[in-house]
């Protein structure tokens, strides 16, 4: 008798977020659709529907997935330096998936990693002594430097492009991009770049925070 065919296992909804953020590493997440996904696990495109409810449904659950491998900050004395250490780990895994950044910043926080997360950097925050008014200042602050330097860093002209416009140039303009060029070559990747101005924010938070402790409340008018 032939030996059986191999079952394959139940699809779930885990599996089809994992598969969904497996294919936007690759492709991206705006070349991702149900019929593509559905071929990639090996099932028709309404099958998926089992699992997530739509495409936006989909969109969140793998954003929530990837929010899932980021650190959380923990609160206490040390708050700056643990704060710091999260972002900068968070800074690899949205490299790791260059989808994600822009999508964070611009769809809505759902699912439990995500508001998981958040409530971390608050608490983190709230222990440092700021109030709420500070703390949602200084987490917009920290999400768009976070953010805007990975989407920068993901779509900046690496070294081999500038040398060819440098080489498409004359004059003092191409003198320019040959240094940036040069500059790009010695440092692959900007992390010294990105902690520099890590700390800027986070001295920042810090002042913000030693003010507030010592600011006294003002005398009432009798």
């Amino acid at each position: 008798m032939p030996d059986p065919v191999p079952k394959r296992a139940p699809l779930s909804r885990d599996a089809v977020l994992a598969a969904g953020v497996a294919y936007a590493d690759i492709h991206g997440a705006a070349a991702l659709s149900m019929r593509k996904l559905g071929a990639a696990v090996g099932v028709e495109a309404m099958s998926l529907y089992n699992h997530v409810t739509n495409k936006d449904d989909l969109l969140d659950g793998m954003l929530d997935r990837v929010a899932g491998e980021l650190p959380h900050a923990k609160p206490g004395k040390q708050w700056k330096s643990s704060l710091g250490s999260a972002i900068l780990t968070a800074r690899e895994v949205l490299l790791a998936h260059p989808w994600a950044a822009e999508m964070f910043l611009t769809r809505p926080a759902r699912g439990p990693n995500r508001l998981a997360h958040v409530n971390a950097t608050v608490g983190c925050l709230a222990s440092a002594g700021l109030g709420p008014a500070v703390i949602a200042r200084a987490m917009a602050t920290l999400d768009s430097f976070l953010y805007g330097a990975v989407l920068q860093e993901l779509n900046a002209p690496d070294a081999a492009a500038l040398s060819d416009a440098a080489a498409e140039t004359d004059g003092a303009e191409a003198g320019h991009l040959d240094m940036l060029s040069a500059a790009l070559a010695k440092k692959k990747r900007k992390t010294t770049d990105f902690e520099y101005g890590l700390s800027l924010i986070l001295d920042g938070i810090e002042a913000s925070a030693k003010s507030s402790k010592t600011e006294k409340p003002s005398k009432k008018k009798k």
